[in-house]
């Protein structure tokens, strides 16, 4: 069942999708390192982020792949200067080229035509994902905010103060005055979401800007999961891409990631066993 969804051809016309990918311009910059230049990007290449408008891997070194080589250091105490480097880059090279700049990880799945969407209702003037956005789940920066970044390290005002990467950005938005958007979907759900609900819920909810609404087992796949293995990236590709309404509840059962797939179009419940995810 497994090998048949993944080996599917299934051509459609999404007209809106079509029209949006030219009036949103999506630029993905992926962050990586040397080691999973060859196991994890050419998954995240043939997958989701075909859809993004333009795709730069970013890594500590260039490669055939290719990658753009940052000229840092590896190392998770080195994620934000990564990050810095990496926005410096964009702005330098490819400030023209997008609407939105959006950085993900290479563990990261992103249902991009969801993001556009998002992104067309709402009209921001400045958006980052702002707050700080924890967990790797990724954000995405408007050209002004991109401008405020790179101009709060040329100017001194931004400094590279911490490795946590994700909190420092946060604050550099905030000492710049990049407004934050909410990401949350007109009922108010969250849209960026762990593809497993994490053994310490509490700490998740704990961290989470806004108070959470409602608990639930299966939650609708929007925008963004993190997270993801490298092995699960085509499935959850066929999945977001060849049924257009849809729930999931993913849980593990013993060794196996059991993933429950409901559709509403054809009223049926599809089951993919992934063994030893791990």
């Amino acid at each position: 069942m497994l090998t048949k969804a993944l080996n599917f051809q299934h051509h459609y016309s999404n007209e809106l999708a079509q029209s949006l990918s030219s009036r949103v311009r999506v630029l993905c910059w992926i962050m990586t390192r040397p080691e999973n230049h060859l196991k994890k990007l050419q998954h995240v290449g043939a997958t989701w982020a075909e859809h993004c408008n333009q795709v730069l891997y970013m890594s500590s070194q260039s490669s055939d792949f290719p990658t753009v080589g940052l000229n840092v250091s590896e190392g998770r105490s080195q994620l934000y200067w990564k990050t810095i480097r990496a926005f410096q880059y964009i702005h330098a090279h490819h400030l023209q080229h997008a609407d939105w700049f959006l950085k993900a990880d290479d563990d990261t799945f992103v249902v991009v035509e969801n993001l556009r969407h998002l992104l067309y209702r709402h009209r921001f003037r400045l958006f980052v994902r702002q707050g700080y956005m924890s967990r790797g789940a990724g954000y995405i920066l408007s050209p002004e905010a991109l401008r405020r970044f790179v101009q709060g390290f040329s100017t001194g005002r931004c400094e590279n103060f911490s490795s946590v990467e994700d909190m420092a950005l946060g604050r550099c938005m905030e000492t710049m005055g990049v407004k934050a958007g909410d990401s949350r979907d007109p009922k108010q759900r969250e849209t960026f979401n762990h593809l497993i609900a994490p053994e310490n819920g509490k700490q998740v909810w704990s961290y989470s800007y806004y108070r959470p609404r409602q608990v639930s087992a299966s939650f609708p796949l929007k925008k963004c999961v993190i997270y993801i293995f490298y092995s699960h990236v085509h499935l959850f590709d066929s999945i977001t891409h060849h049924f257009p309404t849809f729930r999931i509840i993913s849980f593990y059962l013993n060794d196996l990631l059991l993933i429950l797939v409901f559709t509403r179009a054809a009223n049926f419940l599809k089951v993919f066993l992934i063994i030893n995810a791990f």
